[in-house]
């Protein structure tokens, strides 16, 4: 095989929509066990956020918690985004230009918490959340290493295959 031809592979690998679709994948399924841990990063905005503990929760608001039905991963009083489940399971991705675009959809919240409904959607409580403290829609540089060496041995396996 030659080297133009090894290019012409790689071209179809990197605009291979189902490979873009399986690095999102990897992606949200970071995001949200690190997060469901009780882990966040220091800045979502930022290009290599460190990893950190999520802030803790207000002692009134674990109060709060005690008194509603938690999502699967929720407890009272570890801060975990996870009271109802809802934001985490509502994380998305978009193949946009050949790229990925991971955010929390702009839906809106089903479940009853407490008395009421919340009237908040899941993108909107996303923003609150990481201004207040629990930013975590970002890869660490350790996270950011993981997705390298997904994509390093999807590379690795497809070149070996096209080379028999």
């Amino acid at each position: 095989m030659t080297i133009s031809s090894i290019s012409v592979e790689l071209n179809k690998i990197f605009h291979d929509k189902k490979f873009l679709i399986q690095i999102a994948e990897k992606i949200i399924d970071i995001i949200v066990k690190r997060t469901k841990s009780g882990k966040g990063v220091s800045d979502d905005k930022a290009e290599d956020p460190a990893l950190i503990k999520l802030a803790s929760l207000s002692s009134g608001y674990i109060e709060y918690r005690k008194k509603v039905k938690l999502g699967s991963f929720g407890s009272p009083s570890k801060s975990n985004l996870t009271l109802t489940g809802q934001m985490l399971d509502s994380l998305i991705y978009k193949i946009v230009n050949n790229g990925i675009l991971i955010e929390v959809a702009n839906t809106k919240r089903k479940k009853a918490i407490g008395s009421g409904y919340v009237k908040q959607t899941n993108q909107e409580v996303a923003g609150y959340v990481s201004e207040n403290g629990r930013p975590f829609l970002a890869l660490s540089p350790g996270e950011q290493r993981i997705i390298i060496k997904f994509i390093d041995d999807y590379l690795t396996k497809e070149l070996r295959r096209t080379l028999k």
